[in-house]
């Protein structure tokens, strides 16, 4: 990422007819003349923002590498805050307007705050590296941000399909059903996720490596055997205790293939990837294709 100087003030962006544009400005055939808008100031003994190159797709999202159609583009990044030789913990980071990236670049130490806000200016934010900088309970985003949007205190994309950041000191995520992906922090704090999502096609992408072992995984009734099905391997590997929001306090784990409840029962067996047999207690026989509900009726998994 190359990046300039220091800047002493920062560029609000260009106007058009005394107001100043998006910054994805929108194109249209007709005549326009944009302005430069004056240059502001902001508090440069405690903020350290430069101009830093990025590499954005046609919809200005930040991409990690160059691909084919990306353009490189230039942004006033907030690089540090405060002291730079040494750790720091603060209540409230309050991003300045007209800061378009944060990506805390630091040699010494790493910058801890209680809430980080968020402008509307802002449309990157570089939440993947919690050494540098770890917000500990809530993200605040402006509601005119195009880019996020803030719920809860968790960082969400503006159009709720991804949930991009988690609070280090959170313990329990609720994972909205319009999410198609979930970035978790790594954090020790977290051990239980509530998923709201009934469709068992749209279960979301969860990185549960970094989530911690033994945690508790909630979903609806709909999607149980699904959820299984699709997690089986990390679930095992990790130790996950599954369950239903109906029934909480049945629990369901993975060992060796087998669906265990924590009554000590067995509650279905999973040969393969891609299928599950179920076996009741009062029935000697197994379901082939019971984890798409055939030949049977019910959650698979609630076995008297």
């Amino acid at each position: 990422m190359e990046t300039t100087d220091k800047l002493e003030k920062l560029f609000p962006g260009w106007m058009e007819n005394d107001q100043i544009v998006p910054f994805s400005y929108p194109v249209s055939s007709s005549r326009h003349v944009l302005e430069p808008a004056s240059l502001v100031d902001y508090d440069s003994s405690l903020y350290d923002v430069r101009w830093a190159s990025y590499y954005v797709d046609a919809n200005y999202q930040v991409q990690d590498s160059a691909f084919d159609d990306s353009m490189l583009c230039s942004l006033q990044t907030l690089m540090d805050y405060g002291d730079t030789l040494e750790s720091q913990s603060v209540d409230r980071l309050v991003v300045p307007q007209y800061v378009q990236a944060v990506e805390l670049v630091r040699l010494f130490g790493k910058i801890e705050v209680k809430e980080l806000v968020l402008p509307s200016s802002v449309i990157y934010v570089n939440t993947k590296d919690p050494d540098i900088l770890s917000v500990r309970e809530n993200y605040v985003v402006d509601s005119a941000n195009p880019k996020y949007t803030s719920q809860d205190g968790i960082l969400f994309s503006k159009d709720m399909t991804q949930l991009l950041a988690v609070p280090t000191e959170r313990e329990t995520l609720e994972i909205p059903a319009s999410v198609e992906s979930v970035t978790l922090p790594g954090s020790d704090c977290l051990t239980k996720l509530v998923f709201q999502g009934t469709a068992p096609d749209a279960l979301p992408e969860v990185n549960f490596e970094d989530l911690a072992e033994a945690s508790k995984l909630v979903v609806k009734p709909e999607v149980l055997d699904r959820f299984l099905q699709e997690n089986r391997t990390v679930i095992e590997n990790r130790s996950f205790q599954v369950s239903d929001t109906e029934e909480p306090d049945v629990i369901y784990t993975v060992k060796n293939g087998m669906v265990l409840r924590n009554d000590g029962s067995l509650s279905g067996l999973m040969p393969s990837e891609d299928e599950i047999l179920y076996q009741r207690n009062d029935i000697r026989s197994k379901a082939s294709g019971g984890i798409k509900g055939e030949g049977r009726s019910g959650n698979p998994c609630d076995i008297q």
